[in-house]
Parts: structure tokens; C-alpha cells; sequence
């Protein structure tokens, strides 16, 4: 290729560039996709749980957004077994890389007679969860309880 043709080719991907950086529609989507995301994400997450290191789980989540999706609809489900135990939100790293998860802990007080009752219902949540869980996020998300 010429210096002159390399030259022209520069030239055509700026231009490019600079109708992408002057197309209001394309701005416009990319805020409101980013309004959208950080809307759900402190409207669904930040409502819901506590958080526990909060920076790893936005990245998380931002890498894949279907969590959103599971974490406002299993919150009610949650609840219907749980109504006023606490769900912290946590984000587990593997350090072999292969199973990074989001974790729910149901905060509960222990006791010898609600022990069957609590994983009975456990169970039945972790159904739900399966039903919601997509592709993209299957083996990624875990209920589980954490004892107060």
C-alpha cells in the first residue's frame, strides 16, 4: 500500500470517527444504556442487599447484566420465605478463574427446630433461582443462609 492510500485510509476512519462522536442518536443510546444500567443497578441492587464490596460486584454484574434481572425477581421469592431476614449480596472469586459467583446470604438465627424448615425453603428458592438463571449467568449465582 501506498503513503498516499494509507493516507486516504486514515483520513476515511477518522471521518468516521468524528460522524460516530457528532451522531446525537448514537450518544444518546449509549447514555441512556449507561442510565438505564446504573439506574437498575442502584434501584435493584442497592435496595435489596447489603452490600459486601460493592466494586467487585458492579463489575461483576456490569459484565453480565442479566443478574439484574435475577436479582429483582428472586428478591420477592426470597422473601416469601424470608420476610425479614436480612440478604447480603457478596461476589465470591474463584482463584482458579472457573467459578466466580454471586452470592445471597439469608442472615438467620439458628435453631434446632426451624434447621429442616430453613432448607426446605432454601430448596425451594434455589428452584426458582434455576428457572430464572439464563445461559449467560447459569453456575454464577448461589442462595445460601449465613448463620448470625
Amino acid at each position: 500500500m501506498s503513503a498516499l492510500a494509507g493516507d486516504f485510509e486514515v483520513r476515511k476512519a477518522l471521518e468516521k470517527i468524528e460522524k460516530y462522536q457528532s451522531d446525537d442518536s448514537m450518544e444518546k443510546l449509549t447514555f441512556d444504556y449507561i442510565d438505564s444500567y446504573v439506574y437498575q443497578f442502584y434501584n435493584v441492587v442497592l435496595d435489596y442487599f447489603t452490600i459486601r464490596h460493592l466494586k467487585p460486584i458492579h463489575d461483576f454484574i456490569y459484565k453480565n447484566d442479566d443478574f439484574i434481572v435475577l436479582l429483582r425477581e428472586i428478591e420477592p421469592i426470597i422473601r416469601q420465605y424470608f420476610p425479614n431476614e436480612e440478604l447480603v449480596l457478596e461476589y465470591v472469586h474463584d482463584p482458579e478463574g472457573c467459578m466466580n459467583q454471586l452470592v445471597i446470604y439469608i442472615q438467620i438465627d439458628f435453631n434446632e427446630n426451624s434447621t429442616n424448615n430453613i432448607l426446605n425453603n432454601l430448596h425451594k428458592i434455589d428452584e426458582y433461582a434455576h428457572k430464572l438463571t439464563t445461559d449467560n449467568i447459569k453456575g454464577k449465582f448461589l442462595v445460601n443462609v449465613e448463620s448470625l
